[in-house]
């Protein structure tokens, strides 16, 4: 086993077997992510994407928690000066790489798994989820526009389905996500990672550039991020108060 350093203390992750394995372990504040966390699976993806020896990157979590999302709280682990470039939320997210990584994306959802964990999960190729799981996306109650979130949830669960997720923040069960399309398969707890690596052991026997092509000529049907409504939303005073509102844990008082 090969411990690759990803950049982030809250972030272990190991090359086996042409599997890469990110798990995110930052239990206290349930996974959610600082901004090493999220470049640190950014450049999982393309440590993937440029090895051929891996075939399969599985992303998890620990404890009760997949991810809730970034760190709305802006906390820094290293102490140092971030460039702007460092500090662009639309740059520094790692879903898109996710999803243009041309090996194949497992997420193996071990608990909550809301907003940025959502997102996550919909830039995977395969979710599987443990049957203690729990699946939201609370964007809308902090004021803002997800652009990845409206691009891929009507996707994969329908405009039905992912309006009702969207606009009333509503968790649902790895059951519920299981039925409506959300994830692929729901798993006892305790063979969730079992699940996820036996999953890996199948695509392995799998064509690379063959599996590869597929997976491009798939996500080519995906009508593309508008990045553009995150962007402004995020600056915008409704997200300022809702934020506020978040980190309080108080009801927000929307700007008319």
């Amino acid at each position: 086993m090969q411990t690759i350093d990803l950049g982030s203390k809250f972030l272990f992750c190991y090359l086996q077997n042409g599997v890469i394995t990110i798990k995110l372990n930052r239990p206290e504040r349930r996974n959610a992510c600082t901004i090493e966390m999220a470049n640190g699976i950014k450049r999982a993806a393309l440590i993937a994407e440029q090895d051929k020896t891996i075939d399969v990157l599985v992303i998890t979590g620990t404890e009760d928690s997949f991810c809730v999302g970034g760190d709305m709280t802006k906390h820094y682990e290293n102490p140092r000066p971030y460039s702007i470039e460092e500090l662009d939320v639309l740059i520094t997210m790692p879903f898109n790489y996710l999803e243009r990584c041309n090996k194949i994306v497992i997420a193996a959802v071990n608990g909550a798994c809301h907003a940025g964990g959502l997102d996550m999960i919909l830039c995977a190729d395969i979710t599987i989820a443990s049957n203690q799981a729990t699946f939201r996306a609370p964007e809308l109650l902090r004021g803002i526009a997800d652009g990845w979130l409206g691009a891929r949830l009507p996707q994969r669960v329908g405009l039905a389905k992912a309006k009702h997720m969207i606009f009333t923040a509503a968790t649902i069960n790895a059951q519920k996500a299981e039925a409506i399309g959300l994830i692929s398969e729901v798993v006892p707890h305790d063979q969730l990672m079992i699940e996820a690596y036996d999953i890996a052991e199948k695509i392995k026997h799998t064509g690379p550039q063959a599996r590869g092509m597929l997976k491009k000529q798939i996500n080519a049907q995906l009508p593309a991020f508008d990045l553009e409504i995150f962007q402004r939303s995020t600056q915008s005073e409704e997200a300022k108060e809702g934020i506020d509102a978040f980190i309080n844990k108080r009801e927000p008082i929307w700007p008319r």
